[in-house]
């Protein structure tokens, strides 16, 4: 997993990149992950920016987080492949669970 807060503006340099079939690769962070190769990029797996899960609710009758948006990706290289099982993923991330129903009061 790579942190784009934790580099420069989210740059990463390398000679190339390649994601092996089965292999993800995950971003976290607030800056969008740029990705810069002199060679190549081969994806033949998976770089994942999606956003991760909203908070829970604080609870009952609360309501729970929205999940966080998805990231943004970057490539940069002179020749860059995305395989037949190659993806690149920037979903946005699962609400939070509600507090449940709070009874009736009558307990």
């Amino acid at each position: 997993t790579l942190n784009t807060d934790q580099h420069p503006h989210g740059l990463y340099f390398y000679q190339s990149i390649r994601i092996a079939a089965g292999a993800t690769l995950s971003a976290t962070g607030s800056k969008p992950l740029i990705l810069y190769a002199d060679t190549f990029v081969d994806i033949q797996g998976t770089i994942d920016v999606s956003g991760g899960k909203g908070g829970n609710s604080a609870g009952d009758h609360m309501s729970a987080g929205g999940g966080a948006g998805g990231g943004a990706v970057k490539i940069v290289s002179a020749q860059i492949t995305v395989g037949s099982s190659g993806a690149i993923r920037a979903d946005g991330g699962d609400g939070g669970d509600d507090g449940g129903d709070g009874g009736d009061g009558d307990d």
